[in-house]
């Protein structure tokens, strides 16, 4: 069965203890692991007193660090750092770090980077982005398997670089990816993807059978870990009172700045106005909603149908608050996890 892990919910606070209450939660539900993204401005439509973690996740490692002191269990992830804004001798040496003092519990999402805004702050032209991330891969691995490690690029220029080698000479790095071309390039690369949680169902089948079919192609082992948020509650109509308001706002930013496929997403291109999207058209095959019995049916079918192999489970931050959803997330290990291993 597919394995899950959970994402890091900014907006549940951003102060060590509170960090940390998350992480234990998290470790003490069951989950297998612990993820965030990495953001460098403010989240759009949520005032300054609500970002919570949300500004820590502009250095992602080192909240990585943090959460690996805290836990003994569960593995720290990223989902995802844009490789591209960083130098990736500093990336393999921070991860490699973090790896060795958890115990190899690290594992790294990198990403090509979707924001502009993100490359004009940080000085890196927009178009270098595809190169920065593919050399940089190759630096990650050369400099956690060798000792001394060489290479000339168009990118970098590495003459032995000196590094700490990760437990176990390799740290599970999985590619985020979204469209074909990125999907075959984490395939020839000989990588995991991970998909956000922003597309429907039938989306997110055919981007998985594309991903296979390159795997096959390039002769790669093929492995699929995808995010998905999940309104959980003893009923369904509990979940629906406790999330509907953050499940519609967040499918109507992702119809506000054009995020959404209208090739899966047909209504996109009929509506006028984000007040057109109510629960049933945001939850509709995209959301896991309902009690841990449907909730647990609904991940088997994307497991079955759409071939997901890792689950990072996105609990949206209820109208009950830190309580509330630290509570689901209890919940959710008590009778859902238990569900999905049987």
């Amino acid at each position: 069965m597919a394995a899950c892990g959970t994402f890091l919910i900014e907006s549940l606070g951003g102060t060590l203890a509170e960090i940390r209450e998350t992480a234990l939660a998290a470790e003490a539900a069951g989950f297998d692991g612990l993820f965030f993204g990495e953001n460098h401005f403010p989240e759009e439509g949520v005032p300054p007193a609500l970002q919570g973690a949300w500004g820590l996740t502009s250095a992602p490692l080192t909240l990585a660090t943090a959460i690996a002191a805290c836990t003994t269990r569960i593995r720290v992830g990223t989902a995802v750092l844009a490789l591209p804004l960083h130098h990736a001798v500093e990336v393999a040496k921070e991860a490699a770090a973090i790896d060795v003092l958890s115990n190899g519990r690290l594992v790294l999402g990198i990403g090509i980077g979707m924001e502009a805004n993100g490359f004009r702050e940080y000085g890196v032209p927009w178009a270098s982005r595809v190169s920065r991330l593919e050399e940089g891969i190759a630096v990650l691995r050369g400099c956690w398997r060798e000792d001394a490690f060489h290479f000339a690029g168009k990118r970098y220029r590495i003459d032995a670089a000196p590094i700490l080698h990760p437990t176990r000479r390799e740290i599970p790095v999985w590619m985020g990816a979204k469209t074909e071309p990125g999907l075959r390039r984490a395939a020839r690369l000989g990588l995991p993807i991970l998909l956000d949680g922003a597309g429907p169902f039938e989306e997110v089948k055919d981007l998985v059978a594309v991903y296979r079919a390159a795997c096959a192609a390039a002769g790669t082992r093929p492995y699929v870990a995808a995010m998905r948020d999940v309104c959980l509650g003893a009923t369904a109509a509990d979940a629906r009172r406790a999330y509907e308001e953050a499940v519609v706002a967040r499918v109507r930013l992702y119809w506000q700045v054009d995020y959404l496929n209208p090739r899966h997403d047909a209504w996109v291109k009929t509506i006028r106005s984000a007040e057109e999207i109510g629960w049933e058209r945001a939850t509709r095959d995209r959301i896991i909603a309902g009690d841990p019995a449907a909730c647990a049916e609904e991940l088997r079918r994307w497991e079955r149908e759409a071939g997901i192999d890792y689950f990072i489970i996105e609990l949206l931050l209820p109208a009950g608050g830190r309580a509330r959803a630290l509570d689901d997330m209890r919940l959710f290990g008590r009778s859902v996890l238990p569900r999905l291993a049987g």
